[in-house]
């Protein structure tokens, strides 16, 4: 069943409208879709539904709800990736795989060893790096479509290291640390409660009959509740940053280290920078979600 992303605002009582210009292109031109038919729909929130196109000859394509749910995809953790920007088009691989594997934002990093990043240049992408971003959360189904920000400088990165209960990057030449030693630590000070917390809100459907379609269930008053209870089980936050081809510099390394980031090590092989995240995330999600 095909995925697509709709402002919440375009959700109202028991409808759905799906406004974006590419996603009703898509559905019409290429997937060729129907009345009647059904399809996935994600607030980029919360919320995901199982809705029935009504009318899909307007603009916007009109659906109707059929089931509502908070989303399942997501991590109990949110985790952001702080990559070093590489060198032609090896970001865009970056970000459809990890927005696959359940990144939740996206900086894009230019440190010392990036050779030439140009803001300006980098700036008229970022559209598309977005729209890759997008593409990738419906392909793999994501209750969120994670972003991509604006060009960050290392200090910028520095400034937001302190906002993360973890920040790993990963670094060729520790010797020490392995990230499994720093997830198994993490896990076991922190992580557990809220893992529980948060898992124990994942499955909830409340079903409320909707009287012009007796199979149908809607949206229903108990949102504002849900809504409650979530913002009450806080996520924790994490970020793993990777440097771009060259690495991180020594003295970047150093800063890093006093700013409270945790130097890890993913192995004894020396790893591409388009392969250390996925990696990264991947060993991340394994030890703490799976």
């Amino acid at each position: 069943m095909n995925r697509f992303f709709v402002d919440s605002n375009n959700i109202k009582n028991s409808k759905i409208f799906i406004t974006d210009k590419d996603d009703i292109k898509h559905i019409k031109k290429v997937l060729r879709l129907k009345n009647n038919e059904e399809i996935e729909i994600s607030d980029n929130e919360q919320y995901e539904y199982i809705a029935r196109i009504i009318n899909v000859d307007e603009n916007p394509i009109e659906c109707e709800i059929i089931t509502q749910n908070i989303h399942k995809n997501e991590l109990p953790y949110n985790i952001d990736l702080f990559q070093g920007v590489p060198q032609k088009s090896k970001l865009e691989l970056i970000i459809q795989k990890n927005v696959e594997l359940g990144i939740t934002n996206i900086y894009p990093l230019r440190v010392n060893r990036c050779q030439g990043v140009n803001k300006e240049k980098f700036d008229t992408k970022l559209d598309r790096y977005n729209q890759i971003s997008k593409s990738a959360a419906e392909q793999s189904k994501r209750g969120i479509i994670p972003e991509v920000k604006k060009l960050h400088t290392f200090k910028e990165c520095l400034g937001l290291i302190n906002e993360y209960d973890l920040f790993i990057f990963c670094y060729e030449d520790e010797t020490k640390t392995t990230l499994k030693e720093v997830l198994t630590t993490f896990k076991k000070s922190k992580l557990n409660n809220n893992l529980n917390s948060n898992i124990s809100n994942d499955i909830n459907t409340i079903p409320i009959i909707n009287n012009n379609h007796p199979n149908t269930i809607v949206q229903n008053n108990m949102k504002d509740k849900d809504d409650a209870s979530l913002k009450t089980n806080k996520k924790l936050n994490i970020a793993v940053l990777i440097g771009p081809e060259g690495g991180i510099a020594e003295d970047e390394v150093n800063l890093l280290i006093s700013n409270n980031a945790i130097s890890a090590s993913l192995g004894k092989s020396i790893l591409r920078t388009e392969t250390a995240g996925i990696v990264a995330l991947s060993m991340i999600n394994y030890e703490l979600a799976l």
